[in-house]
């Protein structure tokens, strides 16, 4: 009886294969592989009629339980297998895959197979054979390409030609890191020939390209970018309530899988409530009287600026930073924690909500960056100049002097602090960093002005180097690493313009210049090294 139903169950399935399949012979060689093993497995086929997958009924032998196998013999194993049921898969010697990767969960070893063809990989041609600890096979996953040995193969176009082709392809400006390039085959469509896969970082525009270029003509026949590109949206204020209103942005660099706003730079504490989640349509989007409206915005804030200062290559704070919002009862303030390496936002009694208001979230992290680049003690002018440059930033990036106007709003003034002030020095020095903070971040404001947003950005973010050896930094210190940092960048053509918006500021650099009389009267009373000096003055030595 049981012969009689695997014939009618054979000849059912050469009768499907015939009508499903244009040439489904793989049905009848898995029919009978499966008689020979007790009819203990399934199969799923492709259009064309070839395996895809092989899987074993029962579920006891997923779980079941044996002796510990080392990964050698249980990859022994899959490779007897396959040797010896290469019809199953296009006739594919077991020599020609090579193992690309191993893994086990709790009862099964997971081999994967990749294909090779005279040494050169096939693209996208691998197998993969699961395996129990008593070394029966669970699934075989199949999706090799057999390689017709009278496939043309040439290798005209080098790799270097390759990368020129993609980056013309992907119209690719800039890098963000090393291009990869693999000579394979690629096997398509019953036609294979050498091939070229490029992968390019690229940063503009941003992407992960792969291309295959033909090697024997150079054209691209295939491409794509695997980059995980944000798509989830944020409901968040662009700028504060004051200026707009609620907008929706995508939210970059998530890695939470939906629970949290959690990502590459940034990771959101509510200390009111658990964390946020997707809503219904698979984004973040609340109303802003909403705990967790407060979560986004200071999200998508943070990873704002944090891609402000990468822009000058600036990767100190390339972590998820710690971002607390609601932080505290009704605290009225907003910190950065050197020491936690965090910030917190409070929701305020007095003002408003500081987590809606960006150039608060600015300010806060350009106090990480400055602290990250260079130690500066918080307090006189070290502490003031400190203050001066996160001032500075949240304002150049909203393109606004003035900062803290919607936390102010709730008590009728009209902000924390403007930079487009007339402090001088130093008689508006009143010991209080903040405060002090306008007269250097004004003098900064007032140099924006006269050299654009560009020059001014890039030689105050990289003046802090400058600032480096220094024990309680001065303004006249700012200054002249301000100068430094313009004689880098841009061969010290603006050095005079810094000097004359400082000077008017009332902070002047005092140099020390050499008096030749005071040098005189040393030399006469026997002084060698003035008098050596007041040598090399008069040949032109010292000038």
């Amino acid at each position: 009886m049981k012969k009689i139903t695997i014939i009618v169950l054979v000849a059912f399935i050469a009768l499907f294969a015939t009508n499903a399949f244009a040439g489904g012979t793989d049905v009848l060689k898995f029919a009978k592989f499966n008689a020979l093993n007790s009819n203990k497995y399934s199969a799923t086929f492709d259009e064309t009629g070839k395996i895809r997958t092989i899987s074993a009924n029962a579920s006891d032998v997923y779980s079941k339980k044996s002796v510990k196998r080392s990964n050698e013999d249980i990859v022994n194993a899959a490779i007897k297998f396959l040797e010896k049921n290469s019809e199953l898969i296009g006739g594919i010697e077991a020599k020609n895959l090579r193992v690309e990767n191993v893994s086990a969960s709790e009862n099964i070893t997971h081999i994967l197979f990749a294909h090779y063809f005279k040494n050169k990989k096939v693209l996208d041609s691998e197998i993969s054979v699961h395996m129990n600890n008593g070394l029966e096979v669970v699934m075989v996953n199949n999706s090799l390409l057999p390689v017709s040995q009278t496939s043309v193969l040439e290798n005209v176009i080098s790799d270097k030609q390759a990368f020129e082709i993609a980056k013309k392809h992907f119209n690719v400006l800039k890098l963000r890191n090393k291009v990869r390039t693999a000579e394979v085959v690629y096997n398509k469509d019953k036609v294979a020939y050498d091939a070229i896969v490029v992968e390019i970082p690229s940063l503009e525009p941003l992407g992960d390209f792969i291309t295959v270029v033909n090697a024997g003509n150079g054209s691209v026949v295939e491409s794509y970018d695997i980059m995980m590109h944000a798509d989830t949206l944020g409901s968040i204020y662009m700028y504060n309530p004051l200026k707009g209103d609620v907008v929706k942005e995508p939210l970059l660099n998530l890695t939470s899988n939906g629970k949290g706003l959690i990502g590459k730079w940034a990771k959101i504490v509510n200390e009111d409530t658990v964390s946020a989640v997707l809503d219904a349509s698979g984004n973040f989007v609340f109303e802003p009287n909403d705990t967790h409206f407060d979560e986004v915005n200071a999200y998508y804030h943070t990873n704002k600026v944090h891609d402000f200062f990468s822009q000058y290559g600036f990767t100190g704070l390339d972590r998820s930073m710690k971002v607390t919002v609601h932080y505290g009862t009704a605290y009225d303030n907003a910190y950065f924690s050197p020491m936690e390496g965090a910030i917190a936002l409070g929701d305020g009694s007095r003002l408003n909500d500081l987590a809606k208001e960006e150039s608060v979230i600015y300010h806060e992290y350009t106090h990480a960056v400055t602290n990250a680049m260079v130690s500066m003690p918080y307090s006189a002018e070290s502490g003031a100049i400190n203050e001066a440059f996160s001032d500075y930033f949240a304002c150049t990036m909203t393109e606004d002097p003035v900062v803290g106007e919607w936390a102010m709003a709730k008590m009728n003034k009209p902000f924390i602090r403007n930079m487009d002030n007339k402090t001088h020095y130093p008689e508006d020095i009143q010991h209080e960093v903040h405060y002090d903070s306008n007269i250097y971040g004004g003098a900064l404001w007032d140099l924006r002005k006269a050299l654009g947003a560009n020059i001014t950005d890039k030689i105050t973010h990289f003046s802090r180097n400058y600032l480096k050896g220094i024990k309680n930094q001065k303004f006249t210190d700012g200054v002249n690493a301000l100068i430094a940092a313009d004689k880098e960048l841009l061969r010290g053509l603006d050095v005079d313009t810094i000097k004359k918006v400082f000077e008017a500021r009332g902070i002047k650099i005092k140099s020390t210049e050499i008096n030749n009389n005071a040098l005189k009267f040393d030399a006469l009373n026997g002084d060698k090294d003035a008098k050596q000096m007041l040598e090399d003055i008069e040949n032109g030595n010292i000038k």
